[in-house]
C-alpha cells in the first residue's frame, strides 16, 4: 500500500510539473538596433496581445506548453510571423525589416488621368485624409474646387466646371452629371418629387430640398465605402450617355478586409460606419457588408433643421474559370435612407405646428457578368452584362398654418367654366402629404475585340436599354384646405404617367498609330438615343439623336534633360453628349386659372354668394427636345523624373438647356358688379342673375418647359504634382482653373403689365414681347497649392491647403428695357415703336431698368489656409483632424468710389475623427 501512494504521489507532482506555465519574453527592435515600441504583438491561437514598453520589450506569462505562432507588427516594418514551440521560458530578439513602400505612389490629392478624354481620379488614401462627409466633400479636390463647409440640411447639387453656379433656370449643368455606382447608373428621369408653388421657391423647406429638376442630390451618397472615384469633366467615352456635363464613376471596395468603423464628428454633424470584407476561400467568393449613419443640424444651435442618413450595402463577387474564359459574378443589395426635417420653434411660430418632413428610401439590386477570354490571340476579349433594379419610395409631409386676411374665394373647381365657389377657411391647418416612387430598371451589354487593321484597335460595341416609371400616388390634399390660396394645381397621381424608356446603341474605337518616334492614340465613338416609349407627336420621339466623341493625345518622343527622359503629350477632342427630357418635363401636370367673376360678401353668411371661372391649360410641351451639348478641348500634359504637369483649355457649349418658363393665354369671363345688389335691401340670398355683368378678358400666365437656357463655358484647368521630396516625403501640388461662364435665356420673353395698371376697368390688356431677359457673365481664377507629407514610419499624413480666388467676377448684362412688339386683348400683334414709349399706357412696358444694374462687380482675394492629419497607432487605430479657415485673408477693396468692408470673415470650421481597424 505504500509502494503505491509513493508511485501515486510521484506521478502527481511530474504531471504537475510537466504542466506548469510558462513566460516568454522578447523584444521588438530594427535593423540598426534601436526599439520598436509602437508596435503590436499578438500570440496566436490564445489571441493574447502583449503589451510593448518603452524598451520595446514585451513578455507573455502562464502559457501552457504546446505550439504557438507570435505575429509581430509596426507601421512601417514587414509583419513577422514566428511560430513559437514553448517546452521552457522562452527569450526572443525580433528584428523587423523595413515594409517595401513606394511612398512615391500614395496620392492624397485628385490625379489627373492619364488616358484618354480629361478626368480627376481620386482613390482611398485621398478621401482618408479628406474626411468627407458627403461626396459634395469630394468636390475640393479638383482644379477649380475649394472646402466649404457641408451644407446638409439643404439639396447638393453637382455644377462641374462653374466656378459660381446660377440657381435657378440653368439646371441642366446639374441634371446632366451622370453618376455610377459600381457600374450602376442613378437615373433620375423618373423623379417626380415636386410640390406646386413649393419647389419653384428655394426659401421654402421643400423648394431648398427638391431634387427633381437637378438630378443626384449628392448628400445621399456615402463615401466610407467608396475604393475610387473618376470624374470625367471633358469628352466622355461613348459607353455613357444621358448626360451633358460630365459622368462621375464610383467604384467600391471590393474582396477581403479586417473589421473597420469610422467616428467623425464636427459642428454640423456626427456621423459612424462600419465595413467588413468575408472570404469564402472554398467557394472562391468574396462579401463585402458595410453601413453608415450620419446626423446633421443646419448650425450647432438650431435643433429644428436636421438631416439624417442611413446606408447599408452587401456586394458579393465571385470568380471561376475554364480553359477558354474566366468568369466574375458581382452583385449588390444597396438600402438607403436620407430625412429631412424642419421644426418650428413653437416660442417663435405657430404654437409648433408647422412641420416639414422628406424621407427618401432607396432600394438598388444590380448584378453584373463578365466573360474574359483566356486566349490572347483571339479576337473577341470580353463580354459586360449587367443588369440593375432602383426603387425609391420617397414621401414628404408637410403641415403648415394658413391665415387670410380677407374674404378669400376657394378656387378649387376640378372642371372649366364658371360656378359657385365658397370661401377660404380664416384659419386652418393644411396637411400635405406626396408619395414618389420612381422606378428605374436598366439592361446593358459591352463586348469588347481587338483586331489588327494597320494597327492594333480595341472595338467596344454595346446596348444599353433605361426604362424609367414612377409608381407614386402623387399629392395628396383636401382641395378644401390647400397649402396656398393661389391653387393652381390638382391632386395627380405619378402612376397615371407613362414611362421613361431610353434606348441607346454605342460603337467606340481606340487605337493607336505609329510613325517614328511619335505616337498617335484615339478614341472615336458614336452613340445612338433614341425615346421608344414617347408619343411621335413629340419631337423628341421623332427620329435618332446620333453623339459623335472623338479624344486623341499625341505622344512626343522623350527629350533627355539631365539624363532623364521628359515626356510629352499634346491632347484634344470633340463631342457630343445629349440628355433626354426626364418625366416631369415630358409630362407636366395641368394648370388651374381660377378668376373670380363675383364677390358679394354679406355680413349675413347666408345671404353671401361667390362665383368664379376657372380655365383647364396643358402646358406639355412637344416641341421640347433634346438638351445637347458640344464641347472640345485641348491640352498638354509633361512628366519629368516624378514630376507631372497637364494643362487643359475647353470651351463647352450647351444652348438648348431645359428651363420653365411664363407662357400667356387670353381667358374669357364675365365680371360681375358686388355693388349693383344693395345689401340692406335683401332679404335671402341673391341669385347671380340680380347682378349687373359685363364680359372681360385678360392675360393669365403659366409656367411651360423649354430648351430656351444657354450655358457657354471657357476654361483652362491646370495642376502641377511633384515627386515626392526625399527625406521629408512631401508633395507640392498645385492646381486650379479659369472659368468663364455665359448663362442667358435664348428665348424671347413675355410679360404683362402690373395689374395696378387698369385700362377701361380691365387688367392685363396687353402683353409685351421683349428680345432679350436672362443673360449673366461670371468669371473667376483660383489657384490651390496643398503640401502634403507621408511619413509612414511615423504613422503620420499631414497637409496644409492654401486656396486662393484671385478674382471672382460677376454681370448682369444689359438688356433692352423696351419690347419690340405687344399684343393687344384680340391677340392681334403691334410694333412697339418711339411714339409709344409716351403712349398713356403702352409707356407701362418701358422697364426702365437702373444702369447700376448692369455693373461689373470684381470681388478680389480671398486666401483660406486649412490642415489636415492623420495619426496612425500600432496599424489599427487613425485618429484624424482638419481645421478649415485656419488662416484667412480677405482684404477690403473699393469699388464704383464705394469703400467694401470685409470684416465678417468666417470663423474655422474644424473637426475629428477615429478609425479603428480590427
Amino acid at each position: 500500500m505504500k509502494v503505491v501512494l509513493i508511485f501515486f504521489l510521484s506521478f502527481s507532482a511530474y504531471i504537475s510539473l510537466s504542466a506548469q506555465p510558462y513566460t516568454i519574453r522578447g523584444s521588438l527592435k530594427d535593423r540598426s538596433g534601436k526599439p520598436l515600441i509602437a508596435g503590436s504583438v499578438l500570440l496566436m491561437p490564445l489571441q493574447r496581445q502583449g503589451h510593448i514598453d518603452a524598451t520595446g520589450s514585451f513578455v507573455f506569462t502562464d502559457i501552457p506548453e504546446g505550439t504557438y505562432t507570435l505575429q509581430c507588427r509596426h507601421l512601417g516594418y514587414k509583419p513577422e510571423l514566428r511560430p513559437v514551440v514553448v517546452t521552457s521560458h522562452i527569450v526572443l530578439d525580433i528584428v523587423l525589416l523595413p515594409a517595401e513602400v513606394n511612398i512615391d505612389e500614395v496620392y492624397v490629392t485628385a490625379q489627373e488621368s492619364e488616358g484618354l478624354g480629361t478626368s480627376s481620379i481620386i482613390d482611398k488614401k485621398a478621401m482618408e485624409l479628406l474626411q468627407p462627409s458627403s461626396f459634395t466633400d469630394i468636390l475640393e479636390l479638383l482644379p477649380g474646387g475649394r472646402a466649404v463647409d457641408p451644407n446638409l440640411t439643404t439639396n447638393n447639387k453637382i455644377d462641374l466646371r462653374d466656378g459660381d453656379p446660377i440657381s435657378s433656370g440653368y439646371n441642366t449643368n446639374a441634371l446632366g452629371t451622370q453618376f455610377s455606382i459600381d457600374g450602376m447608373v442613378l437615373n433620375s428621369a423618373a423623379n417626380m418629387g415636386t410640390i406646386s408653388n413649393l419647389t419653384s421657391n428655394t426659401s421654402t423647406p421643400h423648394g431648398a430640398r427638391d431634387n427633381t429638376f437637378t438630378g443626384i442630390d449628392m448628400r445621399s451618397i456615402s463615401t466610407d465605402n467608396i475604393e475610387k472615384v473618376e470624374i470625367m469633366r471633358g469628352i466622355v467615352s461613348a459607353e455613357h450617355g444621358d448626360l451633358t456635363s460630365g459622368a462621375i464613376l464610383i467604384d467600391r471596395i471590393k474582396g477581403v478586409t479586417p473589421w473597420s468603423a469610422r467616428m467623425k464628428a464636427d459642428g454640423f454633424s456626427k456621423l459612424f460606419s462600419i465595413g467588413k470584407g468575408l472570404d469564402f476561400k472554398r467557394k472562391a467568393y468574396t462579401l463585402n457588408i458595410d453601413g453608415g449613419y450620419l446626423h446633421a443640424n443646419q448650425n450647432p444651435t438650431d435643433q429644428f433643421t436636421s438631416f439624417k442618413r442611413v446606408n447599408a450595402s452587401a456586394r458579393g463577387e465571385k470568380k471561376w474559370q475554364s480553359s477558354r474564359f474566366i468568369w466574375t459574378w458581382g452583385h449588390a443589395l444597396d438600402v438607403n435612407t436620407t430625412i429631412d426635417g424642419v421644426r418650428f420653434d413653437p416660442d417663435v411660430n405657430y404654437a409648433g405646428t408647422d412641420r416639414y418632413t422628406s424621407k427618401k428610401r432607396n432600394y438598388a439590386f444590380s448584378n453584373r457578368l463578365a466573360v474574359s477570354n483566356r486566349d490572347k490571340n483571339s479576337a473577341f476579349r470580353r463580354l459586360d452584362l449587367s443588369a440593375s433594379v432602383n426603387f425609391g419610395d420617397n414621401r414628404v409631409e408637410i403641415d403648415r398654418l394658413t391665415q387670410t386676411r380677407s374674404a378669400t374665394l376657394l378656387l378649387n373647381a376640378m372642371e372649366e367654366g364658371s360656378h359657385e365657389v365658397s370661401y377660404l377657411t380664416p384659419t386652418y391647418v393644411a396637411h400635405v402629404q406626396l408619395s414618389d416612387k420612381p422606378l428605374n430598371l436598366s439592361f446593358k451589354a459591352v463586348s469588347t475585340w481587338r483586331f489588327k487593321w494597320l494597327t492594333d484597335h480595341q472595338v467596344k460595341t454595346g446596348l444599353e436599354n433605361r426604362y424609367s416609371k414612377n409608381l407614386g400616388a402623387g399629392q395628396q390634399y383636401d382641395l378644401n384646405y390647400p397649402l396656398t390660396d393661389d391653387l393652381s394645381t390638382r391632386p395627380r397621381r405619378f402612376d397615371a404617367v407613362p414611362a421613361h424608356n431610353n434606348l441607346a446603341f454605342f460603337a467606340e474605337d481606340t487605337f493607336r498609330l505609329r510613325t517614328g518616334r511619335f505616337s498617335w492614340e484615339n478614341g472615336l465613338g458614336m452613340r445612338a438615343v433614341m425615346l421608344t416609349n414617347l408619343s411621335q407627336d413629340y419631337v423628341a420621339a421623332r427620329g435618332v439623336y446620333i453623339e459623335p466623341r472623338w479624344n486623341s493625345k499625341l505622344h512626343l518622343p522623350d527629350m533627355m534633360l539631365h539624363g532623364k527622359p521628359l515626356k510629352a503629350s499634346l491632347s484634344g477632342g470633340y463631342g457630343q453628349q445629349a440628355l433626354t427630357p426626364t418625366l416631369i418635363y415630358l409630362y407636366p401636370e395641368n394648370i388651374y386659372i381660377g378668376i373670380p367673376e363675383l364677390n358679394y360678401y354679406h355680413n349675413n353668411p347666408d345671404y353671401r354668394l361667390a362665383w368664379a371661372n376657372t380655365t383647364i391649360v396643358d402646358p406639355t410641351n412637344r416641341a421640347l427636345e433634346v438638351a445637347v451639348s458640344k464641347k472640345w478641348e485641348l491640352g498638354i500634359q509633361l512628366a519629368y523624373s516624378g514630376n507631372r504637369l497637364s494643362v487643359t483649355y475647353f470651351r463647352d457649349r450647351l444652348l438648348n438647356g431645359f428651363r420653365s418658363e411664363s407662357n400667356y393665354s387670353i381667358i374669357n369671363y364675365r365680371q360681375y358688379q358686388a355693388e349693383s345688389v344693395d345689401p340692406n335691401s335683401i332679404s335671402a340670398k341673391p341669385d347671380l342673375t340680380d347682378f349687373t355683368w359685363r364680359d372681360v378678358a385678360r392675360y393669365e400666365s403659366y409656367r411651360i418647359t423649354n430648351n430656351g437656357s444657354a450655358s457657354i463655358k471657357e476654361g483652362l484647368e491646370y495642376q502641377f504634382t511633384s515627386r515626392r521630396l526625399a527625406g521629408i516625403n512631401t508633395r507640392f501640388t498645385v492646381n486650379g482653373a479659369w472659368y468663364q461662364t455665359v448663362s442667358r435665356d435664348q428665348l424671347m420673353s413675355y410679360n404683362t403689365m402690373s395689374s395696378n395698371v387698369i385700362i377701361d376697368g380691365n387688367i392685363k390688356q396687353y402683353l409685351a414681347a421683349y428680345l432679350d431677359n436672362d443673360n449673366y457673365y461670371r468669371e473667376n481664377f483660383n489657384t490651390n497649392l496643398t503640401v502634403d507629407s507621408y511619413l509612414p514610419r511615423l504613422g503620420l499624413n499631414i497637409a496644409v491647403f492654401a486656396q486662393n480666388i484671385w478674382w471672382k467676377t460677376s454681370q448682369t448684362r444689359p438688356k433692352s428695357d423696351l419690347p419690340v412688339g405687344y399684343y393687344d386683348i384680340s391677340g392681334s400683334y403691334h410694333i412697339y415703336t418711339e411714339e409709344d414709349r409716351t403712349d398713356p399706357i403702352l409707356r407701362y412696358f418701358d422697364r426702365k431698368t437702373d444702369p447700376i444694374t448692369f455693373r461689373k462687380r470684381t470681388v478680389p482675394i480671398d486666401l483660406q489656409v486649412n490642415l489636415k492629419a492623420t495619426k496612425i497607432i500600432r496599424e489599427k487605430l487613425r485618429i484624424a483632424m482638419f481645421i478649415n479657415r485656419l488662416l484667412v485673408y480677405q482684404p477690403d477693396y473699393t469699388q464704383y468710389g464705394m469703400r467694401i468692408d470685409r470684416d465678417d470673415k468666417s470663423a474655422p470650421y474644424f473637426g475629428m475623427e477615429l478609425n479603428l481597424t480590427l
